[in-house]
């Protein structure tokens, strides 16, 4: 395969010669010949230093075009694994945070549970002093009201001893007994109202606390929920981003490797198209020096022989006349 060197060499061989040939046509015959070999040969010589220059130049073309290639490549590539290894530091990141927003819900739902339970037991306290002081209370009105039926029953007794009747015995004794009898009554009644505030006072007691149970295990519950969304979300969020990432970072290797096998592709194109280039010339170059040979070589020979032999019969023909002359 041809080269620049000697494409240059032929095709300024070539001109040279055509060049040279042209000038030693002043010189009768023997100049064009002698003009188109020197010529051919200063031509040659200038063409080879062009060619080999040439193909220094695209040599170094080719080779920065392919150092280029490379170091696009390395770029591509850096780049893509940085973006891979950011989106694992931010899904790293991600991960912690969530950790951090996981374990803030379940101390937040600790804090609100312990804040519902002093919250319950408080109450809890209050009713239960409020049931101590309720049965304290009906204590203290049945024992006045002992003491004020005590009181009647006294003033009774003395009224019928006044009187001269018999007492405990007849309708003495009945109102005796229908005045412990209401006592009895009113003594139940106080009871029984006792018993029924208690009651209120013990079911609200029991609701509170149960209340108080399930605010604790709906906090409990919202704590977990709060740290298990955060957890999954991050995590899903993470494995979504790396498989993201990892897609975008083999696409980005595959475009790279593309773009750098087009670019040593390219390159190597273009020198098969020089080394083309160089071998149609060097042919048509070859061709045409060759032809060009042809012509000045029986262009010489023709004119050559013809000289002689005038040179040569005008000189003996010029002494021939002048012997005979004289």
């Amino acid at each position: 395969m041809a080269n620049g060197a000697s494409t240059g060499f032929v095709t300024g061989a070539v001109g040279g010669a055509v060049s040279g040939a042209a000038i030693g046509s002043f010189v009768p015959v023997v100049g064009t010949a002698v003009g188109a070999v020197v010529g051919g040969v200063f031509g040659g010589v200038t063409g080879y230093f062009s060619g080999s220059s040439s193909d220094a130049s695209m040599a170094s073309s080719a080779s920065w075009a392919n150092y280029n290639a490379q170091m696009q490549q390395n770029i591509d590539r850096s780049d893509a694994n940085n973006k891979l290894m950011l989106t694992g530091m931010n899904a790293i990141l991600a991960k912690n945070q969530a950790s951090d927003q996981a374990e803030l819900a379940l101390d937040t739902a600790a804090y609100n549970i312990s804040m519902i339970k002093a919250t319950t037991d408080y109450n809890d306290d209050l009713m239960e002093q409020e049931l101590s002081l309720m049965w304290e209370s009906a204590d203290l009105d049945l024992t006045l009201m002992e003491n004020q039926r005590a009181v009647e029953r006294g003033g009774i007794v003395a009224n019928q001893s006044v009187s001269g009747t018999t007492i405990g015995l007849g309708s003495n004794a009945d109102v005796v007994v229908s005045q412990k009898t209401q006592e009895a009554l009113d003594t139940t009644v106080v009871r029984h109202g006792a018993d029924i505030q208690a009651a209120k006072i013990s079911d609200a007691r029991a609701q509170s606390v149960w209340q108080g149970e399930v605010a604790m295990r709906e906090a409990a519950w919202q704590g977990e929920m709060g740290a298990w969304s955060a957890q999954t979300n991050a995590n899903t969020q993470a494995i979504s981003s790396l498989a993201s990432a990892a897609l975008g970072n083999s696409a980005a290797m595959t475009s790279s490797d593309y773009r750098y096998s087009s670019a040593v592709q390219g390159v190597s194109n273009a020198q098969d198209t020089y080394a083309t280039q160089n071998d149609q010339a060097l042919v048509s170059g070859l061709f045409s020096a060759a032809e060009k040979a042809a012509s000045y070589s029986a262009s010489y020979y023709a004119g050559k022989g013809t000289g002689d032999s005038l040179i040569g019969n005008s000189s003996t023909n010029t002494e021939i006349g002048g012997i005979g002359g004289k």
